[in-house]
């Protein structure tokens, strides 16, 4: 009888292991999978800021003027190089 009793909490509590092993291995994946989303997210708005900023400096250096508009401000962004040029 004490064989049997003692099988089934041993069974009983290697139950009750693996269920904390598992949960605890589902949140730590979870959790890995959340920041690596935002990594990719935050590396994606990078790049895209990046772009932008490489293709307005691309055209204020050869003195193109670009119109922008930032909320209620507009203006003109155009290399200093070129103002000094033209004075």
């Amino acid at each position: 009888m004490k064989t049997k009793t003692l099988v089934t909490i041993i069974v009983v509590l290697s139950t009750i292991i693996m269920m904390f092993v598992t949960l605890t291995a589902i949140r730590i994946s979870k959790n890995y999978l959340e920041e690596r989303d935002q990594t990719i997210f935050t590396e994606g708005q990078q790049a895209g800021l990046i772009g932008t900023l490489d293709a307005l400096t691309e055209q204020a250096i050869q003195c193109k003027q670009i119109p922008m508009e930032w909320r209620n401000y507009t203006f003109t962004l155009i290399a200093a190089e070129c103002l000094e040029e033209k004075e």
